[in-house]
């Protein structure tokens, strides 16, 4: 007996309020059984991704053409991606990545990815060599808070930032 394949198509995870036409979108969630994307508009303008576990071909290649969709339609944007939880990417779901970035590689104002990995992967090295610049790599996630948020203020409560410092325990 054969098992049926899950499907990848996007599904809509959660709301983002706002009047704003990005902010009424909502984040997709791309996945199978080894890993997911979620993907969307957090802020005119800016398109956050979060990938967990292993990213397959089959994910990656939806997932690439959510960015040159979300690219398309509009004229500049910054784009974070979390990839702190992401154990492995396929090579062809990361070539697929590759060429939609590329192919509308003007729009980006920014790339920005948090990895936790210790150093400079290989993989990470090729990747910023062949999208180049500005495409920066972080290590440490209030780092990439701090940059989401100058640029999403509302990302904390639309895609489960920890609270801010100054905010109180509820001990």
């Amino acid at each position: 007996m054969s098992q049926r394949a899950p499907s990848l198509r996007p599904k809509r995870i959660r709301q983002i309020t706002g009047r704003d036409p990005f902010a009424s979108s909502r984040l997709e969630l791309i996945a199978d059984a080894a890993g997911s994307v979620a993907i969307g508009w957090i802020a005119t303008g800016v398109l956050y991704a979060r990938t967990v576990g292993d990213i397959s071909a089959e994910v990656g290649k939806v997932q690439a053409a959510r960015i040159q969709g979300f690219a398309e339609a509009v004229t500049q944007l910054s784009f974070f991606i979390d990839a702190s939880q992401l154990k492995q990417y396929d090579l062809l779901a990361r070539s697929a990545f590759v060429r939609a970035v590329l192919a509308n590689r003007r729009k980006f104002s920014e790339l920005v990815m948090l990895s936790v990995a210790e150093g400079e992967t290989p993989a990470e090295q090729s990747l910023v060599s062949v999208v180049g610049e500005p495409f920066d790599i972080l290590r440490a996630p209030d780092d990439f808070e701090d940059r989401l948020l100058e640029l999403a203020p509302q990302a904390r409560h639309t895609i489960a930032l920890k609270p801010s410092s100054t905010a109180q325990s509820s001990r």
